[in-house]
């Protein structure tokens, strides 16, 4: 029972309408026993209402709020591999400016081993070196790329945060289907995904 198939259904049925087992076979077009199977799991969860005094179906007001819900888009395997030659073009161009003082050391699907046949949006998990390590030279980096980047920050918080934000949107930049995560190094380096980027 697939989530998007669980949508579709409540969706079809939110209209207050009571609908008997024939209904129900017709509106899903399966056999009686998957669909009485599906009513029950559906029933459970309580997204649908059983009557029983009439035998018949109608949804509930979970089923209401769970058929306003989007469905979550699913990306084929070729989609996923383009959009991943995108963001390790991403990273290439972030590294190659010369006066950006931070650089992606590596990009991997967090937790997938191989590129799925299908898949909603998926995490990337990123390892970043930063190249000046004093305190006071990297606010000036920091403050310099900013007024470099035409970027106005409210407080000095704003400013030092503004360079990592700066990665994460430039690998993010013509890329939708993916959530970028910034992970310490230990944590990059023990994630079994798969590299995408080194």
């Amino acid at each position: 029972m697939h989530e998007e198939e669980i949508l579709k259904f409540l969706r079809k049925i939110n209209d207050n309408e009571y609908r008997n087992l024939s209904m129900m076979i017709h509106l899903l077009n399966k056999e009686k026993k998957e669909v009485q199977e599906f009513l029950n799991q559906l029933t459970t969860l309580g997204y649908i209402d059983h009557s029983i005094n009439m035998d018949r179906w109608t949804i509930s007001f979970r089923g209401k709020i769970k058929a306003e819900e989007r469905i979550a888009r699913r990306f084929k395997q070729l989609s996923i591999k383009k959009g991943l030659q995108q963001v390790s073009l991403n990273a290439k161009e972030l590294n190659d400016l010369e006066e950006f003082f931070i650089s992606v050391k590596g990009i991997k699907i967090d937790s997938l081993k191989k590129i799925p046949e299908k898949s909603s949006k998926m995490t990337l998990i990123y390892a970043i070196q930063v190249e000046e390590k004093d305190q006071f030279n990297f606010y000036q980096l920091a403050s310099n790329w900013a007024y470099q980047q035409n970027y106005s920050y409210s407080n000095t918080v704003d400013m030092i945060q503004f360079p990592y934000k700066f990665v994460g949107n430039k690998l993010k930049s013509g890329s939708h289907m993916f959530t970028f995560k910034q992970v310490e190094e230990e944590e990059y380096l023990s994630n079994s995904g798969l590299k995408i980027f080194s």
